[in-house]
This record gives C-alpha cells, structure tokens and sequence, in this order.
C-alpha cells in the first residue's frame, strides 16, 4: 500500500495531518483502515480498523526527493490487539509539520528460483530410461514433459542427483531451500512409506522428510529436513538428493529432479 503523508507534528489523526488513501487491501482481501499513524511520547503507533497482524511487513516513509526517513518493522512492533495499535519506540519525532512524504507499507515478496542437477548417477536396483538417453537430461528440463521423457524406478530402484550452483547465481534474503521431484505411478497408488529420499552431502547420508502417496497424476514431491535451509543458503555445491524406489509395484515415474530456493526479493533489487 501507498499513500500521501503530509503530517502534523503529531502525524495522522482524526483531527490533524492527512493520509490519503488512508485504507488498504489486506492479504486475506479485508479492507482496513489506518486511523492513525502518530508519535506521541517516545512511541509511533499504528492504528488499524480492523486490527489485522502484518507479519513481516515493513513501514518505510520516503521524501520528496526519493530518501527513505523512516524504516520499521512490523515484527519489532509491540501489538494492541484490544486497541487495533502497533507501537514502537522512538526518542525523537520522524517527522514535523508541513513534511510532504509516501506512506509504504510493503509485505514479503517471495519468489522462487530453480536449479537442475549438475550429475545424475544409478544408486541401485532395477532403473529404465523413457524417451531420454541418460539420467540428467531426462529430469533437466525447465519444462517438464512427463510422460515424454522420464526415469522409471522398478524394483528396488533408486537415482541420485548432484548440484553445483555458482554462489553468484544464488539470491540474497534466502528464506527456504528444498528438492523438488515431480513423480507419477505406472499404474494404481504408491504409499508414501514405500519409497524415500535421502540427502548426502559431506559423506553424511540424512533422510528426508517429504515423501507423499504417489498416484497416476504427475505431482512435485517436496523432500526437505530443517536444517537444509540454513546449510544450502550459502552454498548449493556438493548436495545430493537420492530418491530409493518401492520393492514391490507399482513402478515409479520420474520426469524431473531440482532444488528450488525461495527468496525475498525486497532485499534483492
């Protein structure tokens, strides 16, 4: 949200400065109105009608000539449900009479990047190659084609996959990091209990969580483990993931294998 700010000493009112427009559509499409944004004894409070929490969002003032005055964030804000009110503490006022600034009030902006395995490699059992001549471009697309080119894991199969990403190609503000594969059956449903994935990185194997029923419909399996977010933000060189097929069938289609990395690309401009 944006909006003209031209304050009074006190800031925004009912009965002193001008916020215009002073409502704004709320992520879960509420409108809500700031009846207040002012600085009164040491605190700058927001007042908001209806009371909505505004987890990650920052409150920046800018200047006629582009400068940002004022940054905060929400999640430093002391709450008031009962009151509709975010406060914060601030010795001297941001503002002053006859300032001429931009309300912006700014959410996350999480965007995604992929990266495709840099190796591809049989790990076990039972492995057929459909429509592609070797594991890495069969999963490599950026456009997946499913059932056009894929890995078919038979019995006891498993593949494992392996990343170098230059650092330069990885986003600031890093917030998740996981392995995407898009899976299918052959035919009927296979229990999630029945296959896996596994992470190896350092030559520590570390099973993943993610696993899902697969069916006859195409779907990306999310494999991740908590501590894989803080491990890859800083590199995506020399992780693997190992995907371990069933024992018994149905057969398993693999159509593409990445490691998607999600970022805030407010602090990536």
């Amino acid at each position: 949200h944006e909006a003209f700010f031209d304050p009074a000493n006190i800031g925004f009112t009912a009965t002193a400065g001008v916020l215009n427009p002073a409502s704004f559509t709320a992520p879960d499409a509420t409108t809500v109105e700031i009846n207040e944004l002012s600085w009164q004894n040491g605190s700058i409070t927001l007042k908001l009608n209806p009371y909505i929490t505004l987890p990650d969002y920052h409150l920046i003032l800018i200047a006629l000539d582009g400068s940002t005055t004022l940054k905060l964030h929400t999640d430093d804000a002391t709450a008031h449900p009962a009151t509709g009110a975010l406060t914060w503490t601030a010795t001297a006022a941001p503002w002053q009479d006859g300032d001429q600034l931009m309300l912006r009030l700014r959410g996350p902006d999480i965007q995604s990047v992929y990266f495709p395995p840099s190796s591809a490699a049989y790990a076990g059992g039972a492995v057929s190659l459909m429509g592609c001549t070797d594991l890495q471009t069969c999963v490599s697309e950026k456009e997946t084609d499913d059932d056009q080119s894929y890995i078919l894991l038979t019995k006891d199969g498993a593949v494992r996959f392996g990343f170098n990403v230059p650092e330069e190609d990885i986003p600031n503000a890093v917030t998740a990091v996981r392995y995407e594969v898009r899976a299918a059956t052959q035919s009927g449903t296979q229990a999630a209990g029945s296959y896996g994935f596994t992470a190896h990185a350092d030559g520590t194997a570390t099973q993943l969580s993610g696993a899902r029923d697969l069916t006859e419909e195409w779907t990306y399996q999310t494999a991740h483990e908590p501590d894989i977010t803080g491990e890859l933000s800083a590199t995506l060189n020399g992780t693997e993931i190992q995907m371990n097929g069933a024992s018994l069938p149905p057969n398993i289609k693999l159509s593409q294998v990445r490691i998607a990395v999600d970022y805030d690309a407010r602090y990536s401009e």
